[in-house]
Order: C-alpha cells, then sequence, then structure tokens
C-alpha cells in the first residue's frame, strides 16, 4: 500500500486551498454537438463550453475506453483488500474512498507529469492554470482530476492527445479526467497570495495596535480565486480596503480568537475581588514570569512586558494566537490574558498563588514543573502541593510539598 501513501500527499498539496480537478476538452468545429447550458459560466479559454459541471466549463473531453472500467473495479477491490485501508488509515473505509484512492494512484500519476513534461515543468504549469483532485469522500460529486486551462493553445491540444493516448491505451480512465477553463492560474494565485500578505504586513504597521500579538494567515481558493484571511486585527473598515485594492477577488474575512487591543487599551483584565474562598477550577496557574514571556501548563506566551503585569502562581486565562508551536514546552503568543480571583480559603493566611510560589521556590531544580494536587487541610494548616517532576516529559513522576500556612 506504499502507493498509496505518496500519492495521499500529493493529494494533500493539490487539495491544501480548496482547490479541484479539472476537465479537458478539444476545440468542436461542430458546436451543434456540444451540449448547451443556458446557465453557462464564463469561458473565456477560446475553446467552446462543451458542457458545465459543478459549475465549471468543460473545454475539452476524452473518448472512452468501454474495457477500462472493469480494469478500475480491479482497482478498487484490491485497495479494499488492503490492511492500511480496512484499518481506516486514509480515512473511513468506503467504496467511495477507494475510489477516490485509485484516481489518485491511476490518474494522478500518469496525468500530472504528462502535464508538467508538456508545459516545460511544474512551474511551466502553474503559469497556464491549476490541477487538483475531487474526492466523494470529502463531500465532492464525483472522483476525479480536474485540469484548469486558462488559455487553450497548442500545448493544449498536445496534452489532450497525449491523455487520450493513455485512455486508448488502458492506463487511464477518461471519466476520471476533467478539463475545464479557469479565470486564475496557480502561478496568479501565488502572485496574489505574496501581494496580500504584504498588504496585510503595511496594514499592521499602519494600525493602532500591539503589534507583537498581531495575527494574520491568507489562503488563495485554486477553484474560484477568492481569498481567505484568518486574522484577529483587522477592523471592519480595513476590510473594505482590502477589497478595494483587489476588486477582481472575493474575500473571506475570518476572526480568529480575541481581537488585538489597540494602543493603550489593557491587555490584562484584573477580578474585581482580589480573592475568593472557592476553590477556582478555571484556567491555570502562571508556573514563571519572564520580561516578556510566561508559562503556563506546557506552554510558553509571548507577552509584552509580562513582569510588569503578572506574577507566577496567579492562575489565569489565556487568549493567543492560536497558534503554538510544537516543542517541549511549547511556544505561542499571548493576545489577552485574563486573572482570576485568588483562592484564599475561610480560615488560612495564605492563597492559592502565595502557596505555588513558595512551592516551586522549593523545587527549584525541576525545571518544567507541572502543578497536580493543590489542598488546603485545616485540621493541619497547611498545605499540599504534588509538583510533576519535569511534568512535560514525564507527568508518572510527582513530588508531594508541605507548606505550612504562614
Amino acid at each position: 500500500m506504499k502507493k498509496f501513501i505518496g500519492i495521499l500527499v500529493l493529494s494533500l498539496v493539490l487539495t491544501g486551498c480548496g482547490t479541484k480537478e479539472l476537465d479537458h476538452q478539444v476545440k468542436s468545429a461542430d458546436a451543434s454537438n456540444q451540449e448547451k447550458d443556458t446557465k453557462s459560466p464564463e469561458n473565456k479559454s477560446g475553446w467552446n463550453t462543451i458542457k458545465v459541471v459543478s459549475g465549471r466549463p468543460i473545454i475539452a473531453k476524452l473518448k472512452p475506453n468501454k474495457g477500462n472500467s472493469a480494469k478500475r473495479e480491479e482497482i478498487i477491490t484490491k485497495i479494499m483488500e488492503e490492511k492500511e485501508f480496512k484499518e481506516g488509515v486514509y480515512g473511513k473505509a468506503t467504496k467511495e474512498l477507494a475510489e477516490d484512492l485509485s484516481v489518485q494512484q491511476v490518474e494522478g500519476q500518469i496525468a500530472i507529469p504528462l502535464a508538467n513534461k508538456i508545459y516545460g515543468s511544474h512551474q511551466g504549469f502553474d503559469q497556464a492554470g491549476v490541477i487538483f483532485f475531487e474526492n466523494q469522500s470529502s463531500g465532492d460529486k464525483q472522483a476525479g482530476l480536474w485540469i484548469g486551462i486558462k488559455k487553450a493553445d497548442d500545448k493544449l491540444k498536445k496534452l489532450v492527445d497525449g491523455l487520450q493516448a493513455k485512455v486508448d491505451a488502458g492506463e487511464i480512465n477518461a471519466k476520471y479526467i476533467y478539463i475545464f477553463y479557469t479565470p486564475h492560474t496557480m502561478a496568479e494565485n501565488n502572485q496574489l497570495n505574496s501581494k496580500v500578505v504584504k498588504a496585510l504586513n503595511d496594514l499592521k504597521r499602519d494600525s493602532d495596535i500591539q503589534l507583537n500579538s498581531a495575527f494574520s494567515a491568507v489562503s488563495v481558493n485554486t477553484i474560484d480565486g477568492s481569498v481567505k484571511i484568518a486574522h484577529n486585527f483587522i477592523t471592519k473598515k480595513q476590510q473594505d480596503m482590502l477589497r478595494k485594492q483587489f476588486p477582481d477577488r472575493k474575500f473571506h474575512f475570518k476572526q480568529q480568537g480575541r481581537m488585538v487591543p489597540r494602543k493603550g487599551e489593557p491587555d490584562v483584565e484584573y477580578p474585581k475581588e482580589k480573592y475568593t474562598d472557592q476553590p477556582v477550577k478555571k484556567g491555570q496557574i502562571i508556573l514563571s514570569v519572564g520580561d516578556g514571556d510566561f508559562m503556563v501548563g506546557s506552554t510558553i506566551y509571548k507577552f509584552k512586558d509580562a513582569a510588569k503585569k503578572l506574577k507566577q502562581g496567579q492562575r489565569v486565562i489565556v487568549d493567543s494566537t492560536g497558534f503554538i508551536l510544537d516543542s517541549l514546552p511549547g511556544r505561542g503568543t499571548a493576545v489577552y490574558v485574563t486573572v482570576l480571583p485568588d483562592y484564599k480559603p475561610k480560615n488560612a493566611d495564605l492563597s492559592e498563588s502565595e502557596v505555588v510560589r513558595k512551592a516551586l521556590a522549593k523545587n527549584k531544580n525541576n525545571r518544567n514543573p507541572g502543578i497536580g494536587r493543590l489542598a488546603y487541610d485545616e485540621q493541619s494548616d497547611s498545605w499540599v502541593v504534588g509538583l510533576k517532576s519535569d511534568g512535560i516529559l514525564d507527568s508518572t513522576k510527582t513530588v508531594f510539598i508541605n507548606i505550612d500556612d504562614k
């Protein structure tokens, strides 16, 4: 099943930005034989629209080889018998998924290299159009490899002829190849992505926000060329500015997490009542604080002037940019911190945060502490703190420390 793994990786690359497969057609001299659709989408390829599939104008169609259907069923059956398939390595084990995988294994391995060869290289094809898979297992209507071309020319004719030869030889199935007109090429989408990123960076610099916490991520949809932006700082007015700057593309904005405070606005919320006599279950305890960062759980967050705003032992809720570097410890950026009331039992002299600081001071050799049990015993007038030794790496080792309530 090694072949499928490689092809799946390719599929992820081709469909990562919401892309779809493409179809291919040779310009017909006899328009009367073409299927007509009064609602046909725009087609500026130079070739006629044969039909419309999934809202895309098909400009070239391969002639089927009837003998290929039985061969495909054999391939699908073989895939479904593989151990990895049955175990759900590629997703829920359905015939639809097996058919999707067969297209990636067969048409993908033949048609994509052929297209790159005819157009000179992978980059050469990117200048001419787009290419992607459609998968039934992902909710698409049909399994297929879609080839989108912006301007039909001799290279497209050569590609059609080459693919038809593969169909006639029984190497691929015409049913799964879609060749259509695309208004945007992959190269144009990539260029647009870079321009939008630059525009966003300019917005950040010109905005009255705390730059260190501002975040944005851009993706351009391969199929329709629309732009999706996830962010935590772009105002409605700025969104309109971007739309005017790129009038030919549709923009979709999605706020991720809490909006970055504007300059002068607080980025920390302190409790109205400093103490509470009820145990606080929400949030996490700050294990350490530096000049520009603090640590909670197994993550270190960048946070401007952290040492001036926060204290070790406080219980907090962290609103971050949403991106955590997968390391030990993890690393992220905090946008806003909510400090929760400090737990202090009715008859206790110390609060939870004070006890945590004392316990951590007694266990300085533990570079990555993790707090397990934390309880006050009124009868002995003391606290018990369970510190996980190197908590990030080994949560099974716990050191219990007794702290007198004074």
